[in-house]
């Protein structure tokens, strides 16, 4: 009986992805939980709970991974030639779309041509619905400090309203603007100021 149980609780590591978990945080503390008990269930002791806990916390985390690293192969394929950018961050993906193809220059209206973009971002994202989004607008260092800042808040918005338009949920987005404080290119040229024009989304897996 305890075989069949330990069992069971294992397994519960592996059956967490069709609830919904793709986050490596949730599959870690899930699968301790389940280790736990199974190590007490077999061993009857503290020790063998400790290792049964590390055992299945580093299971489920490793599910957990699995799963980001599934979305950032998605991505990739998805926004190729697309001219925006994918990085890795440890657990975190970061999506960074140049100015030239989100914006007009001083303008916070997402191009026409960018919506089909957005969506097939925006497909992901509800597909797994499990992360945290953080969308950040940047601006070049040209004009006026409080214009670009709002300006960047403007953008970082616009995408965050798009998102929530088309069903992904309001409380898993988190919008503001970094006016020009982060360039990624020099702003003493055409091209640099350009590339400084952005906006990001980091994904995030949810640790609530």
């Amino acid at each position: 009986m305890k075989k069949l149980i330990t069992t069971i609780l294992l397994g519960m590591i592996l059956a967490a992805p069709a609830a919904g978990e793709n986050k490596r945080v949730k599959f870690g503390a899930g699968g301790a939980a389940a280790g736990a008990a199974a190590g007490y269930l077999l061993g009857g002791n503290t020790k063998s709970t400790a290792i049964g806990a590390a055992l299945g916390g580093a299971a489920g985390a490793l599910k957990g991974h699995s799963d980001m690293k599934q979305q950032q192969e998605e991505f990739e394929q998805t926004l190729a030639d697309t001219g925006v950018s994918i990085v890795e961050e440890g657990d975190n993906l970061r999506l960074i779309m140049p100015g030239n193809l989100t914006f007009a220059t001083s303008s916070s209206d997402i191009n026409a041509d960018f919506y089909p973009v957005l969506s097939s971002i925006m497909n992901i994202l509800k597909k797994y619905d499990d992360t945290r989004l953080t969308v950040t607008g940047h601006t070049d260092s040209t004009g006026n400090l409080e214009i670009n800042r709002r300006l960047s808040v403007e953008r970082a918005d616009s995408v965050k309203d798009y998102f929530v338009s088309q069903g992904v949920a309001d409380m898993r987005i988190f919008a503001h603007g970094m006016d020009s404080r982060m360039p990624i290119a020099t702003n003493d040229t055409p091209e640099g100021r350009e590339a400084n024009r952005r906006v990001e989304i980091e994904i995030t897996p949810n640790s609530i």
